[in-house]
């Protein structure tokens, strides 16, 4: 026998005598969707060497498996290798992935020694690639790999007239995922989560190489790796809406900082039917049971504020959609949302109102699939929306139930909607924001302010145009008095001579304000300053028009 089938067939009769070995923590070190037409990457890091060789087939626009592009073997003989290289002791590997065919094509995945060529040498293990009526079926094969040594693993189609789409390859490994000690740990080289560890040793060859020091656990954060804040406090609201280019192994992979787990079969992230299509993603759940499940990271509500979780969904006719359930703390999951059996396939928008949660420091969200049978249910555009119970006119918690007037008065001053929504916010609405509040603005002539040169104590100032930009920039002056500050920042003003509504422009408006102030003493429209409004000002008024 071989002396390599030899040495797998001996360490794998260990394994059933030492079954502790079968608990070591599982990590994932490769995947690929196949989503460039120029086929898989390769790769080369600490644990895993990964070179594609595409000896016949092509990279498929779309399959029978929704989940983006695929690999698609069409010919007998058609093949797909990848050469394994092992850098570092490893108990197990296991090479998954998804396949789909709706005719016999006799098709095989096998393990291989490496030969001469690189391509396929000396056999040692294969698993069939059954027809499975275009349903996308997911395959497994693990093996025992060799220390500081390569395989090569090989998708190949037989002799049937059928097409097979593989899609969705991983490589995951057990007994070599990293040191012992955390990644905010100093410690020996690497670190124990080796994505982690992967993406600073890019920054310093040295963290991996020699030790995990000081220098590494600074990098952690200053190269964006990751963090090691001590603040682990539960994100406030939710959102996810899985972004627009396909991402293989499903949404806990794809976006581990939303999702913390994943159950059953699947789910995945597709880009095909129902909610998704070209350019946008959504999850899709297996049937089957038990039920394919994705699980939220833990979420906070504050308290005082209404809470609304909004989505999209879609399910076939006739099947149940998706489901929701919450668990409080660490309590039993409560369902909120099933979707109803319909007559149609659609997209639909569901709105649940979690308002009653306000102040609920630790939540999950569950969502997962509603039938056990045809299911294939999406979601899609996941927001647990947070707002204030109050509208722009009101003060009270920060921010305000219309977003729109929210961030036009939050872009004048953040303490809005950082702290409270105060009297100058409500203020800030009414004369920044277009919002009808109730309140008068202190600008123009008509407000009976003074002028806009002088300190005074009235509010804002007769010039509208000027006392406007005043008070945009500090409320005090049309909220409280117009003191020398507001004085100063008239300097930054283009108040034009005669323009007595502060318009920006000298017309017949402004006439009709001279007018009404005939004869008045102490008055903005006494243009020629002689004590009164008369026919002195008007001239001079009318040599001023523009229009």
């Amino acid at each position: 026998m071989h002396a390599f089938i030899r040495y797998i067939l001996i360490v794998a009769m260990m394994l059933i005598v030492t079954p502790e070995l079968l608990a070591q923590e599982m990590c994932l070190r490769y995947a690929t969707s196949f989503e460039s037409f120029d086929g898989p990457e390769d790769q080369d890091d600490s644990s895993l060497a990964v070179n594609w060789c595409i000896e016949e087939g092509e990279i498929a626009g779309s399959g029978f498996c929704p989940t983006g592009k695929a690999l698609r073997l069409s010919g007998p003989n058609d093949a797909i290798s990848a050469r394994l290289g092992f850098t570092t002791g490893c108990s197990l590997a296991h090479i998954s992935f998804t396949a789909s065919s709706i005719f016999e094509t006799f098709s095989q995945f096998e393990l291989r020694e490496v030969s001469a060529s690189g391509c396929a040498g000396e056999f040692i293990d294969s698993i069939a690639l059954p027809t499975s009526g275009g349903a996308c079926t997911q395959f497994q094969l693990s093996f025992v790999p060799p220390n500081q040594g390569e395989v090569i693993i090989r998708w190949v189609h037989g002799m049937g007239s059928g097409i097979v789409l593989i899609d969705d390859v991983r490589i995951e490994l057990e007994g070599c995922c990293g040191a012992d000690h955390a990644c905010c740990e100093t410690g020996g080289a690497g670190c124990s989560d080796q994505s982690l560890a992967d993406c600073v040793c890019l920054e310093d060859p040295w963290c991996c190489d020699v030790e995990w020091d000081l220098v590494c656990v600074e990098l952690v954060e200053e190269s964006g790796c990751g963090s090691c804040s001590s603040d682990d406090a539960c994100e406030e609201g939710f959102f996810a809406d899985f972004g627009t280019q396909y991402i293989p192994g499903g949404p806990c992979m794809a976006f581990p900082e939303k999702f913390e787990a994943c159950e059953g079969v699947g789910p995945w992230l597709t880009t095909s039917g129902g909610c998704a299509g070209i350019g946008d993603v959504a999850i899709r759940f297996a049937d089957g049971w038990p039920w394919s499940t994705v699980n939220t990271r833990c979420i906070s509500i504050p308290t005082d504020v209404t809470a609304m979780l909004q989505f999209e969904y879609w399910s076939p006719a006739g099947i149940s959609g998706p489901v929701v359930e919450v668990v409080v703390e660490d309590g039993e999951p409560i369902e909120i949302f099933a979707a109803p059996i319909s007559n149609e396939s659609e997209v639909r928008t569901a709105g649940i109102d979690l308002s009653v949660l306000a102040g609920v420091q630790s939540l999950t969200l569950k969502f997962r699939s509603g039938s056990v049978i045809g299911g294939q249910n999406q979601i899609d555009e996941i927001e647990l929306v947070i707002s204030p119970p109050h509208d722009a006119c009101t003060p009270g918690t920060a921010g305000t139930l219309e977003p729109e007037v929210e961030a036009c008065v939050c872009d004048y001053d953040a303490y809005c909607c950082d702290v409270e929504w105060d009297a100058v916010c409500v203020f800030r609405a009414t004369l920044s924001c277009e919002v009808e509040c109730g309140l008068v603005i202190p600008c123009g002539i008509e407000s009976g302010g003074g002028q806009c040169g002088t300190p005074h104590g009235d509010l804002g100032c007769t010039h509208g145009l000027c006392c406007t930009y005043v008070c945009e920039t500090d409320p005090y002056c049309c909220l409280v008095a117009w003191d020398d500050s507001c004085v100063a920042l008239t300097g930054k003003c283009t108040i034009k001579q005669g323009d007595l509504n502060g318009d920006g422009f000298v017309n017949a408006a402004d006439v009709g304000i001279m007018l009404a102030e005939w004869g008045g003493e102490d008055s903005p429209a006494d243009l020629d300053d002689d004590g009164d409004v008369d026919g002195g000002d008007l001239g001079a008024l009318l040599l001023l028009f523009e229009s």
